[in-house]
């Protein structure tokens, strides 16, 4: 009996060590393929875009200050 465990454990390692090397492929495979995870700088609609500029936060304060001129003006007319 102990002789019939043994060799399916053996059979049961073999078939361990061959998936392993076959996902240690395929991983090495992916890796070098992509690069990129999300595929979104290589996405068509997305080619023409450019990054937000060092400015962006002085269009937040601007739309801010205007946010809150309507909103004091708007109170101060009984609005």
């Amino acid at each position: 009996m102990a002789i019939m465990m043994n060799r399916e454990d053996d059979k049961n390692e073999e078939l361990t060590r061959r998936i392993n090397a076959d996902l240690r492929a395929k991983v090495q495979t992916t890796k070098d393929v992509s690069e990129d995870k999300d595929f979104v700088e290589s996405s068509e609609y997305v080619k023409d875009f450019k990054k937000t500029g060092s400015f962006a936060w002085l269009w937040i304060v601007i739309v801010v200050v205007i946010l809150v001129m309507l909103i004091a003006f708007g109170v101060g007319r009984g609005i």
